[in-house]
């Protein structure tokens, strides 16, 4: 933990505690702290083979996770996850903090071959749209390599994307590229169930038309059994959802201030960043309603200038909340961090 004021955030939402065999006394007496003051605490299992966490410090944890007296040290809060079934539709976020990329990578990694599983088994398919930026680099390489992707469906795996900039496919700042060259050409998943957008048309509406109609196309084809894949105007229910987090607050490709924001029928839209986000180039992006039509919404934050855009999505000034904020997917919002923000 830190004595920085800055890095001591006050999460108003549940409070997600994980600990290894050699944890417990860390995870009893820092639940107990929390359930004393009026929190919610879910235990998400044991037996990760990872470092110990810090017995004791536990009520130190309890204090800063509520913003209230700060501590000395270097210590952090380690997620385990195996068991998540206590998770299930609480439809409320909840925050894991790790101590490095590798960490978050793993634990991410466990949650989509979950919900792959999952999905396959109630409905034959799993639907899965891929994050842009820098930071899902680490987690894709992991899906890729053998003992992961030997348990990944990638046959009934269905890929798509929250965002895409439009430049050629072939450019380093194509979102289709990144998930290209780190993930897809190196496990066994048909082409046919690759979907990425339109980006080779000269307007970008008339992208984000065909982009849309191609999403319609594919959940229409696929019998959608949800409500959401059943109302007027047709949403559909993508099954896990993975996001990113910029400085400024916007997720995918909704940026605070765009009228974007406020659709309510288009499922992708055409936008135009402001001249502050790199590359500046029209994007396409999924919308709001399915965005939070989704089952699953994962959201993925490295580094320290992130901080302070995680902190107004948590704790909104002036009742400003900025896009990430306004993402509340049907079942399960979980949030990844690193480095730790305690």
């Amino acid at each position: 933990m830190t004595d920085d004021c800055e890095n001591k955030l006050l999460y108003t939402g549940n409070i997600a505690i994980g600990s290894d065999n050699a944890g417990l006394f860390l995870k009893k007496e820092a639940s107990e702290y929390l359930i004393n003051e009026g929190r919610r605490v879910l235990d998400l299992g044991a037996n990760d083979p990872g470092p110990a966490d810090y017995p004791d410090i536990a009520r130190e944890v309890g204090s800063v996770l509520l913003g209230k007296a700060g501590g000395k040290g270097n210590h952090h809060l380690r997620p385990d996850g195996e068991k998540r079934g206590k998770l299930k539709q609480t439809q409320q976020p909840v925050l894991h903090m790790f101590t490095g990329p590798g960490e978050m990578n793993r634990f991410a990694t466990g949650l989509i071959l979950e919900q792959a599983a999952l999905s396959v088994q109630r409905k034959g398919l799993f639907t899965m749209v891929l994050s842009g930026g820098r930071t899902p680099a680490g987690l894709y390489e992991l899906l890729s390599r053998d003992n992961t992707a030997r348990s990944m469906p990638w046959e009934k795996t269905h890929i798509f994307w929250g965002d895409e900039r439009l430049v050629p496919r072939h450019s380093e700042n194509s979102n289709f590229k990144l998930a290209r060259d780190k993930l897809l050409s190196r496990v066994k998943i048909p082409k046919t169930n690759v979907h990425p957008m339109s980006v080779d048309l000269e307007s970008p509406e008339e992208n984000a038309r065909i982009s849309e109609q191609e999403l319609l196309d594919f959940f229409r084809s696929h019998g959608p059994s949800e409500k959401a894949g059943r109302q007027k105007p047709f949403i559909p229910t993508f099954d896990l959802i993975l996001l990113g987090l910029g400085r400024d607050g916007h997720t995918a490709s909704l940026f605070p201030g765009s009228p974007v924001l406020e659709e309510t029928s288009r499922m992708i839209a055409a936008v135009t960043p402001g001249p502050d986000i790199f590359p500046h180039v029209p994007r396409l992006t999924l919308t709001l309603p399915v965005l939070n039509a989704a089952r699953m919404i994962v959201f993925l934050v490295s580094g320290q200038d992130k901080h302070p855009a995680l902190r107004k999505v948590f704790e909104p000034v002036s009742g400003t909340v900025p896009p990430a904020g306004l993402v509340r997917p049907k079942e399960e919002l979980i949030w990844l961090v690193h480095p730790s923000l305690v």
